[in-house]
């Protein structure tokens, strides 16, 4: 299949790295990291392109966070959006924000912030005192904000701005057909990450890429993720 309008060579990219079910940025240089945002525009879930898959549930997530990248995922705090193509009988896309600190806790669902295709969404994540971080998660379009302050005592050593295929019970899902997200404003340690192509990862099922992030953007702060293997543009914002 042909590369969708808006995409570029996937030449352009050079990832350096590969995961089951992560794709996007994640960085390690200036770690230890106390803090991290990042803003991202809610994908679309789309309709599965096999009708044999209509009724199979299909989970990404879009999330902003630290250590799980260094940590091989053993530690990790977050924040984000979980999308799903719900199956069943009657199937169709279901949307969630929500918080973890794994693995303390797992993914706890955020109740008051409302989130649907297209919510603008920023997160920080910070320290607020040695082993405590504040987590911050605010629809931009509403004003909404949900905060929580926990403990945590991982090692600060990389942050994350992650298209995620949710592990659901001891399994990878399977990630669902999607629009492009678009992560914008990324920030580390109080300052602008200025993001390398090195620092990119893709998403692979086997020996196919299935998740696809954009090279970084004019700020160096932002990138898209793209379904599949044809590399997005970056954003322009």
């Amino acid at each position: 299949m042909s590369p969708a309008p808006g995409t570029i060579r996937a030449a352009a990219l050079t990832p350096g790295w590969a995961s089951r079910n992560w794709s996007g940025y994640a960085v390690t240089s200036g770690a230890p990291f106390t803090s991290v945002s990042g803003t991202f525009v809610v994908p679309t879930v789309l309709p599965p392109a096999k009708k044999r898959q209509m009724h199979k549930l299909m989970i990404s997530s879009d999330w902003v966070g630290i250590d799980g990248f260094s940590s091989g995922d053993s530690t990790v705090i977050q924040a984000g959006v979980e999308e799903l193509w719900t199956g069943g009988r009657t199937p169709g896309a279901f949307y969630q924000a929500w918080w973890e600190l794994y693995p303390q806790t797992y993914e706890n669902p955020i109740g008051n912030v409302a989130v649907g295709p297209g919510t603008t969404i920023t997160v920080t994540i910070s320290e607020v005192l040695p082993g405590s971080w504040m987590i911050s998660l605010t629809n931009d379009d509403t004003g909404q904000t949900f905060l929580t302050e926990q403990n945590y005592s991982g090692q600060g050593g990389s942050a994350e701005w992650i298209h995620e295929a949710v592990t659901y019970g001891r399994h990878i899902a399977t990630l669902p057909r999607e629009t492009n997200v678009t992560f914008y404003g990324a920030s580390a340690n109080s300052g602008g990450v200025g993001f390398s192509t090195s620092e990119a990862g893709v998403m692979m099922k086997g020996r196919h890429v299935i998740s696809t992030p954009s090279v970084p953007d004019a700020s160096g702060n932002g990138f898209s993720v793209g379904y599949g293997s044809a590399v997005p543009a970056p954003p322009s914002m």
